[in-house]
């Protein structure tokens, strides 16, 4: 099994950039981190020399840290502790210990380590379709919805991100295969830019 230290530390490095720069962030952190390797581990002037950009991912994982000192158990023992919970459950554990208004970060990695398909990442790209689209906002009516639907959630939320990827940032309206479902095409002139 994967380091789940790392798997968290490359989920709090993706901020809100293109890629190239999400890349190097995870490269320069995990090259710090690498000689570590437990969130435990890490004093004050370990996480500030992580060059992370902004002072929410540090905190975040300053307030994981200091919870597993706490507690006295590690990374991997706390995910065994969540391991009865479902995916919004284990998000609202995550969001309890180590705060923030957006839980996109626990989402993700609970989606993509914790491999639980009943959470719905959201993030700017999603947040701007699933507003074009006039979808819920909320995250736990969405998963409810895919469900009633017979859709994956984490899918779906995927396409919603690859949509707005593929054809909104790129001007690709005429091109976009959920156009007509789409408000703001009514609007031609502000389509996708909303």
């Amino acid at each position: 099994m994967l380091n789940p230290d790392y798997h968290l530390l490359l989920n709090i490095c993706y901020g809100p950039w293109i890629p190239k720069i999400q890349k190097d962030v995870w490269r320069r952190a995990y090259a710090k981190f690498q000689s570590i390797g437990d969130i435990r581990k890490l004093e004050d002037e370990d996480i500030s020399n992580l060059d992370l950009r902004f002072s929410w991912q540090r905190e975040r994982i300053k307030k994981m840290r200091d919870y597993l000192r706490k507690e006295s158990i590690s990374f991997r023992d706390f995910l065994t502790r969540l391991k009865g919970l479902n995916g919004i459950e284990m998000r609202d554990k995550f969001r309890e210990i180590m705060g923030g208004s957006s839980t996109k970060v626990y989402s993700t990695f609970i989606r993509d380590f914790m491999e639980k398909d009943d959470v719905f990442p959201i993030d700017s790209r999603v947040y701007s379709m699933r507003n074009k689209l006039g979808l819920p906002k909320d995250e736990k009516i969405m998963i409810k919805l895919c469900r009633d639907l017979e859709i994956s959630p984490s899918l779906f939320e995927g396409f919603l991100y690859r949509f707005k990827e593929e054809f909104c940032d790129k001007n690709k309206y005429a091109e976009c295969p959920i156009r007509d479902e789409c408000w703001c095409s009514k609007i031609e002139k502000y389509c996708c830019k909303i």
